[in-house]
């Protein structure tokens, strides 16, 4: 950008031509001296730019550094929470953080080709773990998922040797497996979930729900899925 001093010499420049062109040397000598002011003026004006934009890099880099050192504070602080989330064992039902669909999208999102046709909420080593059970055409996948942090605590794969049908769950039936579970949870009293499975049998998508009853005593309940009718208690 041309400030007012180089604009001024260039006004001078002008006046000098226009007023003493009878004297060729003198407004040679002149133009000269101009030349040099407004190169002196130009490399002022060079400097200050730099000048300024040295600032505002030097302002940009410090500011992206801090924000680089926030980041990364947030990031080891979740990943702690984390951590220490997928480090604890949950022992009672009410302390699960993580749904059933989201045990559901944490497997679609690891084999998004492959078909669910399994979850389960299991009582293994005296903990609660999701299980969640795909397919495709030759082979089956599972995952173990904590119920806290959502953390996949195993990945399995094999070879696919049965023959029985197997039918894909919608996330809309996974959703409909709480109001359930809770329902018989409610109806019984001082009772414990040992575990639900949610999978399709008998020509329907069905959720058997095994509870602990005080004294020792444990029952199973199956519901249809898709109507929410009571299909069968077994004690």
């Amino acid at each position: 950008m041309i400030n007012k001093k180089t604009l001024t010499l260039l006004l001078v420049f002008v006046l000098l031509i226009s007023g003493c062109a009878s004297n060729k040397e003198e407004v040679k000598e002149e133009v000269k001296v101009v030349v040099e002011e407004v190169k002196g003026a130009a490399g002022e004006a060079l400097d200050e730019a730099k000048e300024v934009s040295g600032e505002a890099v030097d302002k940009v880099e410090e500011m992206a550094t801090d924000v680089v050192e926030e980041v990364k504070e947030v990031t080891s602080e979740v990943k702690d929470a984390l951590t220490k989330e997928s480090g604890r064992s949950v022992e009672k039902y009410e302390d699960i953080k993580l749904s059933a669909q989201e045990a559901y999208e944490i497997f679609e999102k690891k084999y998004p080709e492959i078909k669910i046709d399994k979850i389960q909420l299991d009582w293994d080593d005296n903990q609660y773990v999701y299980e969640v059970k795909g397919f495709d055409k030759d082979n089956w996948f599972e995952l173990d998922i904590h119920p806290l942090s959502g953390e996949i605590l195993k990945d399995k794969s094999g070879t696919r040797n049965d023959k029985y049908e197997k039918v894909q769950l919608t996330i809309e039936q996974v959703k409909k497996v709480k109001a359930i579970v809770d329902k018989v949870l409610e109806e019984n009293a001082g009772a414990t979930l040992d575990e639900w499975t949610l999978k399709y049998d008998n020509g329907r998508t069905e959720v058997e729900v095994e509870i602990d009853l005080p004294g020792g005593k444990d029952m199973e309940y199956t519901y249809d899925v898709d109507t929410g009718e009571l299909l069968e208690i077994d004690d």
